[in-house]
């Protein structure tokens, strides 16, 4: 005999609302496992409204800690502007609330740093990686209108918590939802999945209104036990309980759900509440039959199965077990108040004794009996009553005994199950107390090294800003200095200045034009501002000046002026040579010969004017010149003009030869040119000839002269303070010497000094516009020795001998 496999939820018809496009993954789960599913979204998902600062927060990740995302609705939403993916920050860290969030940020390359093992607000509070955020920037991802839990208690703890709603939950209307149900049968369903407390919320409105009054509530499948007991609150009485709100968790809490309907076992994660006043009640008496057989079985309310497994009982007592005797129930089964009638047993023979007693009294009146026979039945009945005393008393201690030991079993149980308690929350806090330890020892060598790296980075800011101030201080010295030289400069430091640069000009000019009369002038406008300052320095520099200028009137200078006005009138005439090939001349001569002949002509008769311009179209027809040579063809205006334009360009090039001082240039150019003559224009023409004969002429100007060197001036008058110090030592000795024989009498005669220091020469005379001071026309060196002043004593002529001192070239 073969079974057919029946599938889990076969026969089971479900409603899912989760929003559009959410909920593909669970249906695909459910059909899998046999049953109908239909969507009706409750809730719909928008962009926020218009204004909202979710994406600008989120797009400042360098300032966020943490990225808190709730849901996957808030990945899709934020990854809409995916600008922020691109500069994920290294320290910024990721929690994702739930599998499905998780997924979401990964499959995007997002790595998620923490998920809370219970997919809620409160499973994330608990994780020890949020317990310490004091002064940690968090941003929490999420829609509108969300629990402000997550928010309060971080910012309970010291963080500061933004949050970027990036959409929100639209409710459908519910007449849409109300129509929609009905259409598909609302009383059919046997269970609605439900995963947020808004949804839960918009199904409850849908169920109080009018038409649903009357419809039984079916099974309620919710994530976690805030929805449950939300549910239970607002009036569903059975609630199932998934235990994350991941489509594989809804699926599996159905399948054992169905499970445990078809086998008659407990639905463990079955939740159900009693409603005062409900219809659907549950009954107190148990029942065998199963809540929903969709298979065999009409639809028909469940009963309230066990919630809890079955607790084993305590072990029985050995006392507790003892037989006891009917006298010793009823002795127990007394109050205090009922002590009186446990004598009754005792007394009830009483009337007999006492007739006994009559009896043996008559007897005794006859027969005399010793009075102790009394005293020992009294003595009995005493003992009997003391031994159901003793009796009653012991199983009444007895019964005392057992209910103080049932009281402190059960108080040792609760207070075993307390200890526990408390050792599992030891636990559990011990193992916070070392995840903290070890983030705090994670954050101290954090810190540690964050201390290091900010101390090493001061320090070569440090450097660096000491290299700088250096440098800055270098450069302020100086321009100080400059500024102060500026300052104290005088005139005649401002016409040395200027010498110098008149000086520069005459060197670049001489090397690079040599244009001599141009040299002369800055030469002698330098030497001019020489004389006018009055420094003793400079008589050398004048000196050396004026040789350099009476060797630079001997040179006759390249007249590169003249060469390049004769290039430039051959190119003038160049339109003006003719050609070996005939031609008939160039569009724009003849149409500027129409125009002069027109403006010259004045009014004319219109039929005249039409005559002559018919003959003279006939004319340029044809033009008639005499050649010597073979004609191959005839030229266009446009290769006439060609021709011409390349011997200017060759003229041009000479021209810049001769600028450059480059006589090979030159000379290649000049040689072009006649060869582009003799080629392509008529040599027997006397403009030919004649600009051949201009271009020997050029051809024998030779552009290499020898100039002299008058750099030397300049070398000097560049290094004026030395020559300023030289003439203040030469004038220190003059006055040394001058000073000597008045500090000592005459001697004998001293011996001769070696010639090898002979008394300079006068040096010679500048050829310089004299100065209005006559103090000016010669320097202190000058001044005769052997002349003593009045009162002084003649000099000798060691003391009149001074040292020439030479500058260094």
């Amino acid at each position: 005999m073969t079974t057919s496999f029946q599938p889990p939820l076969s026969g089971y018809r479900l409603l899912v609302t989760r929003p559009e496009g959410q909920g593909d993954g669970l249906a695909s789960l459910l059909h899998e496992a046999g049953a109908e599913v239909i969507m009706a979204p409750l809730l719909a998902i928008e962009a926020p409204e218009a204004g909202a600062p979710g994406h600008e927060l989120l797009n400042q990740l360098g300032a966020w800690d943490w990225l808190i995302f709730v849901s996957a609705n808030a990945v899709r939403w934020a990854l809409t502007q995916s600008a922020w993916t691109s500069y994920l920050a290294q320290g910024t860290r990721i929690a994702a609330i739930g599998d499905a969030t998780r997924d979401a940020l990964e499959s995007n390359g997002i790595r998620v740093d923490l998920v809370p093992s219970t997919f809620s607000s409160e499973g994330l509070l608990e994780e020890p990686g949020l317990q310490a955020v004091q002064g940690q920037r968090i941003l929490i991802v999420r829609g509108h209108g969300g629990r402000e839990l997550l928010r309060d208690s971080l910012a309970s703890r010291g963080a500061e918590v933004a949050v970027a709603e990036l959409y929100r939950r639209v409710p459908v209307p519910l007449e849409t939802l109300e129509y929609q149900l009905q259409s598909m049968g609302a009383g059919s369903f046997d269970a609605i999945i439900v995963t947020s407390g808004e949804a839960l919320g918009h199904l409850t409105a849908l169920w109080q209104r009018p038409t649903f009054l009357d419809v039984p509530r079916p099974l309620l499948l919710v994530p976690g036990p805030r929805l449950v007991a939300l549910a239970h609150e607002w009036g569903w009485r059975l609630v199932l309980e998934a235990d994350s709100a991941g489509d594989e968790s809804l699926a599996q809490a159905l399948r054992q759900y169905a499970h445990a309907q078809r086998t008659g076992q407990t639905a463990f994660h079955l939740r159900e509440a009693v409603i005062p006043g409900s219809p659907e009640q549950p009954s107190t008496e148990p029942s065998a039959g199963s809540a929903h057989e969709p298979a065999t079985q009409p639809e028909t309310e469940a009963p309230l199965p066990n919630l809890e497994p079955e607790r084993p009982g305590p072990e029985p007592d050995p006392i507790e077990e003892m037989p006891v005797s009917e006298p010793e129930i009823e002795t127990a089964a007394a109050t205090p108040e009922d002590a009186p009638a446990m004598e009754s047993p005792v007394r009830e023979p009483a009337p007999e004794a006492k007739a006994g007693k009559g009896k043996k009294d008559k007897k005794a009146e006859r027969e005399p009996k010793p009075p102790r026979s009394g005293g020992f039945a009294w003595m009995g009945y005493v003992l009997l009553f003391g031994t159901l005393v003793l009796v009653g008393g012991g199983w009444f201690v007895l019964q005392e005994l057992r209910s103080r030991q049932e009281g402190l079993g059960g108080q040792i149980s609760d207070k075993t199950q307390q200890v526990q308690e408390v050792t599992h929350q030891l636990t559990a806090t011990q193992t916070e107390i070392a995840s903290l330890h070890a983030q705090i020892a994670s954050l101290q060598s954090q810190a540690a090294t964050d201390d290091a790296k900010i101390e090493r980075l001061l320090a070569e800011h440090g450097e660096q800003l000491d290299v700088k101030l250096d440098a800055t201080r270098s450069d302020l010295a100086q321009a100080i200095q400059q500024i102060q030289s500026q300052l104290n400069k005088t005139r005649g430091d401002l016409l040395v200045t200027d010498a110098e640069y008149l000086l520069g000009v005459a060197n670049q000019k001489l090397n690079l034009i040599g244009d001599v009369k141009s040299v002369l002038a800055a030469m002698e406008a330098a030497d001019q501002r020489l004389h006018e300052s009055g420094d003793p320095a400079v008589f050398k520099v004048r000196e050396v000046l004026a040789g350099e200028m009476a060797s630079l009137r001997k040179v006759e200078g390249l007249d590169v002026v003249g060469i390049s006005a004769d290039l430039i009138a051959l190119e003038k005439k160049v339109n003006l040579l003719p050609t070996h090939l005939p031609h008939a001349g160039t569009i724009k001569q003849h149409e500027a010969q129409k125009a002069d002949e027109k403006a010259h002509a004045g009014p004319q008769d219109p039929d005249a004017d039409a005559v002559d311009h018919a003959i003279q179209g006939i004319k340029e027809l044809v033009t008639v010149r005499r050649i010597d040579r073979g004609v191959d063809a005839l030229l266009t205006p446009e290769q006439v003009h060609t021709l011409q334009q390349i011997l200017i360009l060759k003229f041009e090039t000479t021209r810049a030869a001769l600028l450059r001082n480059d006589e090979r240039l030159y000379r290649d150019s000049l040689n072009d040119a006649t060869g582009w003559i003799e080629e392509h224009f008529d040599v027997n023409q006397d403009a030919t000839r004649d600009t051949l004969k201009d271009i020997v002429k050029l051809r024998e100007q030779s552009l290499n002269v020898a100039y002299p060197d008058i750099s030397k001036s300049l070398v000097m008058l560049q290094n004026i303070e030395k020559l300023r110090l030289e003439a203040e030592d030469q004038i220190l000795k003059k006055k040394d010497s001058v000073a000597a024989p008045r500090a000592e009498p005459p001697k004998a005669a001293p011996t001769p000094v070696p010639a090898a220091a002979p008394e300079a020469p006068p040096a010679p005379a500048v050829p310089t516009k004299p100065s209005k001071n006559a103090k000016d026309k010669e320097p202190p060196a000058k001044l005769k020795p052997d002349t003593p002043k009045p009162g002084e004593a003649p000099k000798t002529p060691e003391s009149s001998a001074t040292p020439e001192v030479k500058p260094k070239e």
